[in-house]
């Protein structure tokens, strides 16, 4: 499956600063970068600070709607994934508690 299919196209980095894995032609949102400095090494511990996406909408919903809502549902997993996190770290503290508590 390819962006084209998702209806979606995720660039990682705009200005291709990774030439030794390929090479594109710079894409639009090069522009919002500053340019790189053509000598300095790879940064191979750098983390994307910036991402960019387009959200297109057939017009029952505005692109930003779609994309706030998108968030919010993604916070909502989030928020669900810690919370059983959370409910398995206090089961096993209070399975240990116990434990100790039979010695």
């Amino acid at each position: 499956m390819n962006g084209k299919d998702l209806g979606f196209v995720y660039i990682v980095d705009p200005l291709e600063l990774n030439k030794s894995i390929f090479f594109r032609p710079l894409s639009k949102n090069a522009q919002y970068e500053a340019p790189p400095d053509k000598d300095a090494p790879f940064d191979y511990n750098a983390k994307p600070d910036k991402f960019y996406f387009e959200a297109e909408t057939v017009g029952s919903l505005a692109p930003e709607e779609v994309v706030t809502m998108a968030m919010k549902t993604l916070v909502d997993k989030l928020a669900y994934v810690q919370m059983q996190i959370q409910e398995e770290v206090d089961t096993k503290e209070q399975d240990n508690a116990n434990a100790w508590s039979n010695y």
